[in-house]
């Protein structure tokens, strides 16, 4: 699969790039995607959407994705990831929307997601997840929706 980069252009499909020309988004919808997360993913330090949906990522997700400092979306719904949320994750002081609803991830939900103060949208059901939402998310007073 080929992938064009775009220098800042807003794209329903594949991957683009800021004005400086690192890769800020990479959205890829039902393509049948399979294998892992690379961990070079996190060298990608400009990152603010990565939206892969409805295809077959599996294993763990990265610790070195909590690189993204400026992420705001990150939505990998109805894939196969295992595991829990990486610690690094906490970093995601800009993350509006959090989604992997339909994945294989365990544990309970951190208490540190309460330092996400701009989510808007928390999704995480379908999930082998234990134990409740944690109380500290009554923090989170820009959050409209949580599933």
């Amino acid at each position: 699969v080929r992938i064009e980069l775009t220098t800042g252009a807003t794209i329903p499909f594949g991957a683009s790039c800021d004005a400086n020309g690192r890769v800020d988004a990479i959205q890829i919808f039902r393509f049948l995607l399979s294998g892992t997360l690379p961990t070079e993913l996190g060298l990608l330090t400009d990152m603010q959407f990565l939206v892969l949906p409805q295809n077959f990522i599996g294993s763990t997700i990265p610790d070195e994705l909590g690189n993204w400092s400026i992420l705001k979306n990150f939505i990998m719904q109805d894939n196969l990831i295992k595991g829990t949320l990486p610690d690094s994750f906490r970093s995601f002081g800009e993350l509006t929307n959090f989604d992997c609803h339909r994945c294989d991830l365990e544990g309970p939900i951190p208490d540190w997601i309460s330092q996400w103060s701009s989510l808007t949208r928390f999704t995480l059901t379908e999930n082998k997840l234990t134990g409740a939402i944690p109380d500290s998310f009554s923090v989170l007073t820009n959050l409209e929706f949580i599933a």
